[in-house]
């Protein structure tokens, strides 16, 4: 592991050397067992811009045990909010993580910052598959507020597969609202969900 006396001599002394090895580097450090190494991996953060990491790796930055490293990363995601936009479901991460803090900023982001036509059926599908419940609640609360006619052959195909009690009910219900007494559209469905 990373010594105390070589974490700080890399830290200080050596600091824009260990800038200048680069982003990758940096992301190696963070993701290290020891954790002076994650410390200097969190150190070195700002003297990177948001644009040296992509949006999957700044969300697991968002995960990491150092506050530091939390923060720097939030900041990043909100900087490119554009990019999250295009692929919400690369800063998923951040909905799973350990610590609440960025649990938190997670799901801030995604509800303030994301529109409605943002979700694609894909990343709506995505975050119901997410580890955890909050993060699969999102999911059906999401899905409540954007499914529509253009998602509701892909949303209602694979959630009708999905195993959590929740999403069945989630369905039903949007199958009920979706179909109405329209029995074409009803037999449009139901071969996706059967197959």
């Amino acid at each position: 592991g990373l010594r105390e006396d070589v974490y700080q001599v890399l830290s200080k002394d050596l600091r824009g050397g260990v800038i200048a090895l680069g982003s990758e580097t940096t992301w190696t450090l963070l993701r290290a067992r020891a954790e002076p190494a994650r410390r200097l991996g969190a150190d070195v953060l700002d003297g990177f811009t948001a644009t040296d990491f992509s949006i999957r790796q700044l969300a697991r930055i968002g995960c990491n045990d150092q506050v530091k490293a939390r923060r720097w990363a939030l900041a990043q995601l909100h900087a490119r909010i554009e990019d999250v936009r295009a692929e919400p479901e690369a800063g998923f991460a951040l909905l799973d993580c350990a610590f609440e803090d960025a649990r938190d900023a997670g799901y801030a982001l995604y509800r303030g910052e994301l529109k409605p036509e943002d979700w694609t059926g894909e990343a709506l599908v995505a975050l119901s598959d997410s580890i955890t419940e909050p993060a699969q609640r999102f999911g059906r609360e999401m899905i409540g507020k954007v499914f529509e006619a253009k998602n509701a052959d892909v949303l209602l195909g694979r959630l009708a597969e999905h195993p959590a009690p929740g999403f069945r009910l989630l369905v039903a219900r949007l199958m009920r609202d979706y179909v109405k007494d329209d029995t074409q559209r009803l037999r449009q469905l139901v071969p996706t969900i059967e197959s």
